[in-house]
């Protein structure tokens, strides 16, 4: 039986505590190997790692030490991947057309990729030695991984070399302190980008704009993929109404997984077809389609502050499920939309209770707690607000209300972490959630707040006696004038 199912089983039979002091039991066995796996967890990427890996990998130690020695493993690939990087620059040299090819005609040939994929990586590669010097060093040191180092080059590929760069001081640094993910390293390009250069991001986006196109990619097993690629908005909003005729068949009764009701809602608007048939059974083609009922439009959340609003600043706006916009598209949206106040506290940037009456949120706290949390409180979960659970920290059936301290939102899959018990969950008095998972890892995930949305959620100069009464007169300025 593997640890984890074992834990699980003890954590059922004698609880959380008793089920730990018999894993810390049966550790001790194993003590050589855990400790022989912690200190490859301290030892630098590199070639004396790889070889101290393969030696410990042979000892004996528990699942969370052989999770460690895969952790170590991605750090010694960040390091093989920046020496490549090193080869396949010094083998192209200076840019030059026809030497270019042949270089990529043979790494191509000599790694069994395709030449547009070489040429790509060589691409990155000069573009990475040009003007994202810390991206590198990072990817070297094994702190970050080729899927960090690949969102940076595609924010940045169309900017100016010197906007560049700055980009890459300004967010590494970050994103190797605070362990960021891939897109969360995406999002702070994006706006470190818009903020650095405003006045280069319409033209970048008219540059982008270009590249729309619905291509067709086959698939394994009968299957293919149909690849829409737009501005955000439209496509955000073509998203949105995909779901809107998913969320209508299944309330019809159609119980297929929604990514196939999506399908059928793409292909019912593209084909002029009946929504509700199932190809897979062409007998279903005689029977009527079930008149429905018009669901709710979707509603997507845009952040843009007041002075961008206004049009005296140009600060990055916040497109949920997409990340950082322009301030020209986030006006753009924001003219067509309707608008929630939303009070941030001037020194972290966080959100400024219903109770024990009923276990289920109201509407009005259901929207406070999106607007606090975002996203699911996993760390690293970027699960939208919408696709989320509200989860009582406290049960409610020991007590816990329901309100906005004792609620959060978790997507379904961590809240079943959570459900199972396995799975550890503790809010300090800054809002943080602490997990330990069931191999005794801790991870933690900070408080949402909008500093990555705003650089400085603080007061500005425009803020002083800003009345209610000047906010109305100056928003009913900017209708007339959008009208």
């Amino acid at each position: 039986m593997h640890e984890a199912e074992a834990f699980l089983g003890e954590v059922e039979s004698f609880g959380r505590a008793e089920a730990l002091a018999r894993r810390e039991e049966a550790r001790r066995v194993l003590r050589p190997g855990i400790e022989a796996a912690q200190q490859c967890a301290e030892m630098p990427a590199g070639p004396e790692l790889a070889a101290e890996l393969v030696r410990v990998g042979e000892l004996p130690m528990d699942d969370a030490s052989r999770i460690t020695l895969t952790a170590c493993w991605e750090r010694v690939r960040a390091w093989s991947d920046a020496q490549s990087m090193v080869a396949l620059s010094a083998a192209a040299g200076t840019p030059h057309e026809a030497s270019d090819r042949w270089v990529v005609s043979d790494v191509a040939l000599s790694t069994h990729q395709s030449e547009f994929a070489v040429g790509a990586r060589l691409g990155l590669v000069r573009r990475v030695g040009e003007c994202l010097p810390k991206a590198w060093e990072a990817l070297n040191a094994g702190r970050l991984t080729s899927a960090h180092l690949q969102k940076l080059y595609d924010v940045t590929r169309e900017a100016d070399a010197d906007i560049a760069a700055q980009v890459d001081a300004d967010v590494v640094p970050k994103a190797t302190a605070q362990g960021w993910d891939p897109p969360k390293l995406r999002d702070a390009a994006r706006r470190a980008l818009l903020r650095l250069d405003p006045e280069g991001a319409a033209e970048r986006a008219r540059k982008a704009r270009r590249r729309s196109d619905v291509t067709y990619s086959p698939d394994d097993d009968d299957m293919a993929a149909l690849i829409a690629r737009g501005d955000a908005w439209t496509t955000r909003r073509m998203l949105d109404e995909v779901n809107r005729r998913a969320d209508a068949l299944r309330r019809d009764g159609d119980n297929r997984p929604l990514g196939e009701l999506r399908f059928a809602a793409v292909a019912a608007a593209i084909l002029n077809d009946v929504p509700g048939i199932r190809h897979d059974q062409p007998e279903q083609a005689e029977q009527p389609a079930k008149r429905r009922r018009t669901p709710k439009r979707a509603q997507a959340l845009v952040v843009i502050d007041l002075q961008t609003l206004l049009g005296l600043a140009d600060h990055p706006g916040h497109l949920d499920g997409h990340g950082p916009i322009s301030a020209e598209l986030a006006r753009r949206i924001a003219l067509d939309s309707m608008l929630r106040r939303l009070a941030l506290d001037p020194l972290t940037g966080k959100p400024v209770d219903v109770g024990r009456y009923s276990y289920r949120p109201s509407r009005g706290l259901r929207r406070w707690v999106e607007a606090r949390d975002r996203h699911c409180r996993f760390p690293g979960c970027r699960r939208r607000a919408v696709y989320c659970d509200i989860d009582h920290e406290t049960e409610w059936n020991q007590g816990g209300e329901t309100s906005c301290d004792n609620c959060g939102l978790l997507c379904r899959r961590h809240h079943n972490y959570k459900t199972s018990k396995a799975w550890d969950c503790e809010r300090d008095l800054d809002g943080n959630l602490t997990w330990t998972s069931p191999h005794g890892f801790t991870w933690t995930a900070r408080a949402a707040d909008y500093t990555d949305v705003f650089d400085n959620p603080g007061p500005t100069e425009c803020d002083d006696n800003f009345s209610a009464d000047r906010l109305e007169a100056l928003l009913q300025r900017l209708w007339t004038k959008a009208g």
